[in-house]
């Protein structure tokens, strides 16, 4: 828009090579009518200014340092602490512009019968029993009974904290060899039937052992003889004497 005044070409409206960018220097240049926006302060990128230090949000291991490179991020000195985004690594380093994961957090439970895990999102350790029950922090393998309680067991269809009581009418044992049949009711084992011992002599006294199941007949009062109660001082009819 120059224009002729009074013998001389005077200039018109000045180009706007404004690019909106606070990091920018703009110049037209006057013998091509170019704009020239140049970088003065801190970086340009992807359109966008960044002023020295930013980290890049994308990779915490890459910065802006405009004395290095104008146009693009700088990796940030190895050794720096960074976060890979794993809460399951610890002490996390720059490394040649890249967040490596450091160690491993430890969810080990020093139990056999688990699987350990850490999540990645908050840290958070885990333990799942395979085949069996963690009870007051030991394993216990999937179906043993409770010590003194056999009618319950490590069931972990039912749960892996706790021992479950097997089905009512279930056969059990109730440690006295002096019942038969017992059987499970509410997770305890009650006693069957009675073993018999009576052999139905007066002068003795029946019992069973509850250790063996045998039958003791111990004689009282009297004498047996060829299964006969006798009574004391009775003479044999054979033998006088």
């Amino acid at each position: 828009g120059d224009s002729c005044s009074a013998g001389q070409c005077m200039s018109g409206t000045g180009k706007d090579c404004n690019d909106g960018l606070t990091c920018t220097a703009d110049l037209c240049d006057v013998n091509t009518g170019d704009c020239k926006n140049t970088t003065v302060d801190g970086c340009l990128i992807e359109g966008a200014c960044k002023p020295d230090n930013t980290v890049n949000p994308q990779n915490p291991c890459m910065h802006c340092v405009g004395t290095v490179k104008r146009d693009g991020w700088s990796a940030i000195l190895d050794g720096t602490d960074c976060s890979d985004n794993n809460a399951c690594t610890l002490i996390d380093t720059c490394q040649s512009g890249t967040c490596a994961p450091g160690t491993p957090k430890d969810c080990g439970d020093n139990l056999e019968c688990t699987t350990d895990l850490c999540e990645p999102e908050d840290g958070e350790c885990s333990s799942t029993p395979v085949n069996a029950c963690v009870i007051d922090n030991a394993c216990v393998p999937i179906y043993s009974t409770k010590p003194d309680a056999p009618c319950m067991a490590c069931r972990p269809g039912i749960s892996t904290e706790t021992y479950t009581a097997f089905a009512d009418g279930l056969p059990c044992s109730d440690g006295d060899l002096c019942t038969l049949q017992d059987s499970c009711l509410a997770g305890v084992c009650e006693p069957g039937t009675p073993r018999t011992c009576e052999d139905e002599i007066p002068c003795t006294s029946d019992a069973c052992d509850p250790g063996t199941g045998a039958c003791t007949y111990a004689v009282s009062g009297a004498c047996l003889v060829s299964g006969i109660c006798v009574p004391p001082g009775t003479l044999d009819i054979n033998n006088p004497c």
